[in-house]
């Protein structure tokens, strides 16, 4: 499926005009539906060209069944700028989203995300893209742009379901007592309890008229806003057997990293870190640990998995991981007076083989000199470059840099 850009009938260097196609959500959505979960008033989006058979969608923040779309608003496709200047006098850059023209139509113009540049060759490997061989790690502004919600604790079922929570506590973690460390749901159609816990999946609201093999994602993201009181506010994100540990100590004013318990890196705080409310970031993405405050980064450490492990295997089936623990992501205070406003994990992108499937997968050859490679950020449905003979999108193609603008609903 592509994410095709509907002309406004006007040209020039800012050219407007309006998404249609699902490849590009939930970055930029094309016409679909809205409707907000009955228990935990979610906004559950899904495609309206592949609305859900059976009038029933599953909301991808509670995994409560929803039964009454006809309800649902119908909105259309999401508004954006094309700036036709951008790429004049230099190239695309990593992460961009560009529109080009349709190697199958020239009047048909598509907006995909570049994720090669030229001279390089492409793979994907364990769902990260890889360029000569070197994986590409995102910069934490990059990881914002792309990353998929799989939950929002402002958001939480109605209390009378007997549900558990998605944050308690959990004495065998490597922390302090008193920690809450979070516990995944599935929160896609399945026979089995909706509070049955399982690994982060690569499954997409948006997709709700989609059955495929799912993956297990370990490139998450947490995001809170919190005040703290003095002592110390710990964290901690596992990849697999490997786990890190974060502490921001307000007495030393440090931010510490540790691997295993042993500390590999100390940096210093902003002031930010000593306001009464802060936003805080802590993510493992592409083989790297992030950590910011009020969006001032403040770790940024590349690391390599320890010897002898291994990311699950790209076939491993979603009902394996349903048997495993999920509690991957937590937070505690040591000493501290903690006030968490809002708790959200997000999961980063998993890239599919052209066949929609987890396995290993390279471009035929490299990008030329004037080429790049362009991915959907709707992975499982959207029609890139891992689809075309010629895969490298040449300058006579390129369009411009899309800039996103507010959606508004049809009326």
């Amino acid at each position: 499926m592509l994410a095709a850009l509907r002309l406004g009938g006007i040209s020039g260097l800012l050219v407007p005009v309006r998404v249609a196609g699902a490849s590009m959500a939930e970055t930029l959505r094309g016409i679909h539906y809205l409707l907000h979960c009955d228990d935990c008033g979610f906004p559950c989006r899904y495609d309206a060209d592949r609305a859900p058979e059976g009038d029933r969608a599953v909301c991808p923040n509670c995994g409560y069944v929803l039964d009454r779309l006809g309800r649902a608003v119908l909105r259309s496709g999401q508004r954006v700028l094309v700036d036709r200047w951008a790429y004049r006098f230099r190239p695309p850059c990593r992460g961009d989203l560009i529109a080009f023209r349709s190697p199958q139509d020239p009047e048909y113009w598509e907006v995909k995300r570049v994720a090669g540049l030229p001279g390089e060759r492409i793979a994907i490997r364990r769902g990260d893209v890889y360029a000569n061989d070197r994986i590409v790690r995102k910069t934490l502004r990059q990881l914002r742009e792309v990353a998929v919600l799989v939950h929002d604790s402002g958001f939480e079922p109605n209390p009378d379901g007997g549900l558990p929570p998605r944050w308690r506590a959990d004495a065998s973690r490597p922390t302090s007592s008193g920690a809450l460390v979070y516990h995944h749901w599935r929160c896609f159609a399945s026979p089995l309890p909706r509070s049955a816990e399982s690994l982060v999946l690569d499954n997409y609201g948006y997709n709700q008229n989609e059955s495929r093999q799912l993956h297990a994602v370990r490139d998450l993201m947490l995001v809170c806003r919190l005040r703290i009181g003095g002592g110390t506010l710990r964290l901690w994100i596992a990849d697999g057997e490997d786990w890190f540990q974060a502490d921001l100590d307000l007495e030393t004013r440090q931010a510490k990293l540790y691997r295993k318990g042993r500390r590999i890196l100390a940096a210093s705080m902003p002031h930010a870190a000593y306001t009464r409310d802060v936003k805080l970031e802590f993510a493992l993405c592409d083989r790297q640990v992030l950590m910011a405050v009020d969006e001032q980064t403040l770790i940024c450490w590349p690391y390599d998995l320890a010897t002898g492990e291994e990311r699950p295997a790209a076939n491993e089936r979603a009902e394996d991981c349903w048997s495993r623990t999920s509690a991957t992501v937590g937070i505690a205070a040591e000493g501290a007076s903690l006030e968490v406003r809002r708790l959200q994990v997000f999961r980063d992108l998993y890239y599919l083989d052209p066949q929609g499937l987890g396995r290993d997968w390279a471009a035929p050859a490299e990008l030329g000199h004037d080429e790049v490679f362009v991915l959907g950020d709707n992975v499982p449905v959207s029609r890139d470059s891992r689809h075309e003979i010629d895969f490298g999108v040449p300058r006579e193609r390129w369009l411009g840099r899309v800039i996103a603008l507010p959606p508004f609903p049809i009326r």
